[in-house]
């Protein structure tokens, strides 16, 4: 194998470092360009730069390069000119190579210099299609992968010295391909257009074929692996698992004393696995809030276990996070299987959507130039993939977002409508087939709640169950509100339309393979042609019908409610007689109408070939079978919103999420949510737990009774279990209320809390974690706090202005001394420990917004039977994001934290009691910003 990444005489890698990411306003501190030959450095130019500004903080935490480094360092102009006579013609590698060439470029011309242009090879995008399940891209992810040293990260030769060892690992890979793999990884490359695949495909073609190296070796840890089958089926003659070995198998003998580490015994924890296997024996409903450290999910895998093994039973466990579900599957069940004297079997299982069907896939990899460019390249990414996943779970995948490519995903996931039974070639292949077959027999079997509910449907993947519990169930009313009702834009619209038939791209899809089909196989009939010549002029007339509604629909929105200028999509609620809706009523009644034309003439021409024994056409007929039931699906919710009088249903528009775009929702949910679950669901299982750490509202769990729809059952089936927190919360926690701070909603609260947030973290010098429940607010503190904070050396970072939820978790865990201001998803869901997070600010009562379509609709029914919207709905509903948000601070038994209560209202307001009485401890009030300071300092 050559030494050299490519087999290039002259290659040179380059890293560049800089103040930001725009070189319109940002500057270059750093730049290192390595010349490679043989593989190794034989000349390289490094230089500091001087950027002639102050250097944020932000950068110098990720970098270490200080203005004390770069002060007398050549200037950008200097630097650059010395760079470009360095590289003369060569051809230039690097990771992420575009941002490195474009910003040296750009700040040329920003000097009037001349812009140099060299032909990049970027390892990303070879990296994605060969390690397709790696954890990540980045240059120290992919380094951890290939076991690459990288010392002083985010440092410009360092970088480039890895980025030099990673290409040539990539290139190892590159070379150890199969034939056959290569060279359709090379096909769709060249077929995308993707020059940067395709320069390492062609480059490794003349070497590909000499004998092959092994693959370099990789951390395995680093790869994921969602095999998704662990263990074999219980012998119910073997698991004797009592009432008495469940407590003492969780008591002071336990054997998981061996298996993890620091497991210590917890009353509360024995108490709840007590009863769960009594509900589970006995035939009831439990609610269990089991508090912070509690240890739920062993008080009740560890029932569920012993229930389904001695019983030959199933039962299914859901939650609503993906974390959680993996949490359980890939980290709990493995412990409790090493320390149980018995085996069982254990399914991860999703929703058929997340597999992949390998018969739809390799139909559209022969077919690809039907794709968009873009689809083909992601097409790519998953070639490597499919000869390597035992799962089929497109999770796997990390540079493969369904979000980005759902128009590709839906042709080749698995799907009820295109699903060939017996006659499909990759039966015995089957991902989804493999899962389900094994869920017969399975103890254990781990779901999300939207398959939960989904699973109620004829087509169903879990089987038959009468035993679940479900976990962060606080979260499973709005998840079912959601499966109820429906949601349509124009995408989900128009890509079963052009799927069907397109004119953009020749002529081409299913409806013109199937005519292609039928003639080669005999002579289409008159009546054939007819029905095909309907529906081309159906498809292409309700393509531009859809355009037409949907850009209506946008333009009508945004006259009426400004949503371009809004920082969020917007949901807006709709009523019969409204003047938006009656304006757009005829559009959605015409296009449901259409909708139902076009499927009925669908099935006319289906029916017109049905008579054709044809493997390949049973495919496709599949195929149009499926966007044929999404049409019909979409025509009657629209039929249904287009009459918006149920009392007991609500209807709201929800503006694109983009400025460009015209992809508006029509949706509608059900407000009967309660009623809907007790019988398509509650009513048909024998028990059921629900369990989080926070479902009671002022000791009691009524609100969240009602609301699951457990009111339908039986008093004496329905049994409560309220368990503490096994952690000295006074000893670990101190609550206090700034009586100095103004009313949320006077016009000084903002200035006057990013004050005490500034003052506090300058004092403390704390890990601080600021909730917010609207970004304008959030916008407006970190607009003051930041600037001040960072003359201090503390770093200040914003949800949605310095990266997603799972970057600035990471940051602020590793930065102890800085300050995180969040909103909505960071309220839950969010596990900080240790002195990363010792203060958190709840700057609001977290009242759900009035006016969201949801919540109106549920305030308004309550008002109708008579009962008090606020004290009955919105209050109860707080009261538990209230307790989601407090219980963020302390997480472990050593952690001590503050929780500063911001909002005057707890104290003013009769309601406020129901916040603070759901705390685990008093509340102290401080009446000056030095008083709490004060405070503060005397507890950490």
């Amino acid at each position: 194998m050559p030494m050299n990444p490519l087999n290039k005489d002259n290659l040179i890698v380059v890293d560049i470092e800089t103040t930001g990411l725009d070189p319109a306003t940002c500057k270059i501190t750093e730049i290192a360009a390595l010349r490679l030959v043989d593989g190794e450095v034989a000349e390289k130019f490094v230089t500091f730069v001087d950027p002639k500004i102050p250097i944020p903080l932000a950068i110098t935490r990720l970098t270490g390069i200080t203005d004390e480094m770069v002060a007398g360092a050549p200037s950008e102009a200097e630097a650059i000119a010395k760079y470009y006579d360095f590289i003369g013609p060569a051809e230039i590698l690097g990771q992420n190579v575009d941002f490195d060439i474009g910003f040296i470029a750009g700040r040329a011309k920003a000097l009037g210099m001349r812009a140099k242009s060299s032909r990049a090879i970027d390892t990303i995008p070879i990296a994605m299609a060969l390690y397709p399940r790696a954890m990540g891209y980045s240059l120290s992810a992919l380094c951890t992968l290939f076991q690459v040293e990288l010392n002083n990260a985010h440092r410009a030769e360092a970088d480039a010295t890895a980025t030099a060892k990673v290409a040539e690992k990539l290139w190892q890979k590159l070379l150890s391909l199969d034939d056959r793999t290569a060279e359709i990884l090379a096909l769709l490359a060249q077929s995308s257009g993707d020059m940067k695949l395709t320069t390492w495909m062609s480059a490794g073609e003349p070497f590909r074929r000499n004998a092959k190296p092994e693959p370099p070796e990789i951390d395995e840890s680093q790869i994921a692996n969602f095999e998704n089958i662990a263990g074999i089926p219980a012998d119910p003659a073997q698991c004797k698992m009592n009432e008495n070995d469940i407590v003492g198998f969780l008591g002071p003998e336990s054997p998981m004393k061996e298996f993890i580490e620091g497991f210590t015994v917890r009353d509360v924890q024995i108490v709840m696995a007590q009863a769960v296997l009594e509900s589970l024996e006995y035939d009831t409903f439990l609610l269990a809030e089991a508090g912070t450290g509690t240890g739920k999910s062993f008080a009740y895998l560890l029932p569920a276990i012993a229930f389904a093994s001695k019983k030959a039973q199933k039962v299914v466990i859901s939650t609503r996070t993906k974390n959680l579900q993996e949490q359980l599957f890939f980290k709990d069940l493995p412990s409790l299987r090493r320390g149980l004297p018995f085996d069982f079997r254990s399914i991860l299982l999703k929703g058929r959507g997340n597999y992949l069907c390998q018969s739809r896939f390799n139909r559209i990899l022969a077919d690809h130039t039907a794709l968009s460019y873009d689809d083909r390249s992601a097409l790519a990414r998953l070639l490597v993939w499919t000869s390597e996943t035992t799962s089929g779970d497109i999770a796997e995948v990390s540079s493969f977002y369904t979000a980005r490519y759902a128009s590709l995903w839906s042709k080749i996931r698995s799907e009820v409508a295109t699903c060939l039974g017996r006659k499909c070639p990759f039966r015995n292949k089957c991902y989804l087939n493999r899962v389900r077959s094994a869920t017969v027999d399975a103890q254990i079997v781990v779901v999300n709640h939207s398959l939960l509910l989904a699973e109620i449907g004829d087509m169903s993947v879990i089987g038959d169950y009468e035993h679940a519990i479900i976990d962060e169930a606080h979260d499973i009313e709005e998840v079912a509100a959601e499966f109820f009702g429906a949601r349509v834009n124009s995408w989900v619209i128009s890509s079963a339309l052009d799927e069907l038939y397109t004119e953009r791209l020749t002529g081409k899809g299913m409806l013109s393979s199937i005519a292609e089909l039928f003639e080669s196989l005999g002579t289409p009939s008159d009546e054939f042609a007819s029905h095909y010549q309907s529906c081309i002029s159906k498809v292409l007339a309700l393509r531009k019908e859809i355009d037409g509604a949907f850009v209506s629909l946008t333009n009508q929105l945004d006259w009426k409610y400004s949503w371009r200028n809004a920082p969020y999509s917007l949901k807006i609620r709709f009523h019969a007689g409204e003047d938006v809706f009656e304006s757009l009523k005829n559009d959605i009644e015409r296009l449901a109408g259409h909708l139902k034309s076009l499927v009925d003439e669908l099935g006319l021409f289906l029916s017109s070939v049905s008579s054709i024994d044809d493997e390949a056409m049973d495919i496709l007929l599949h195929e149009v079978t499926g966007r044929m039931a999404r049409l019909s699906e979409c025509a009657d919710a629209l039929e249904y919103m287009s009459n918006p009088t149920d009392p007991d249903s609500v209807f709201w528009w929800e503006s694109p999420q983009r400025q460009d775009s015209i992809d508006c929702a029509i949706c509608w949910a059900p407000l009967d949510v309660a009623e809907r679950m007790f019988e398509v669901f509650h009513s048909q299982k024998k028990s059921l737990v629900f369990t989080s750490a926070t479902m009671s509202v002022a000791e009691s769990f009524d609100f969240v009774r009602g609301r699951l729809g457990l009111n339908f059952l039986d008093s004496e089936r329905v049994e409560t279990l309220k368990l503490g927190s096994p952690y000295d919360f006074p000893a670990q926690l101190l609550a206090i209320f700034p009586e100095f701070l103004p009313d949320p909603n006077a016009r000084d609260y903002i200035p006057k809390l990013a004050e005490l947030i500034e003052q506090v973290s300058r004092e403390t010098r704390a890990g601080s974690l600021a909730l917010f429940t609207s970004y304008s607010a959030l916008r407006q503190v970190y607009s003051v706090v930041a600037p001040e904070l960072e003359q201090e050396g503390i770093l200040v970072m914003a949800q949605g202005i310095s990266g997603g939820r799972s970057q600035l978790t990471r940051q602020f865990i590793a930065d102890t001394e800085s300050v995180l201001l969040g909103t909505q998803s960071f309220w839950q869901g969010v596990d900080v420990r240790g002195d990363a997070l010792q203060i958190l600010y709840l700057t609001k009562i977290p009242f759900a917004v009035p006016t969201d379509p949801y919540v109106a609709g549920q305030c308004e029914r309550i008002q109708r039977g008579g009962g008090d919207p606020f004290s009955y709905y919105t209050v109860p509903q707080a009261v538990i994001k209230f307790r989601q948000g407090a219980g963020r601070l302390i997480r472990g038994e050593e952690d001590v934290g503050i929780l500063i209560l911001c909002d005057k209202r707890l104290l003013t307001r009769q309601y406020g009691n129901s916040f603070l009485g759901s705390l685990p401890v008093e509340v102290e009030r401080a009446n000056t910003i030095g008083e709490l300071v004060a405070k503060i300092s005397r507890f950490l």
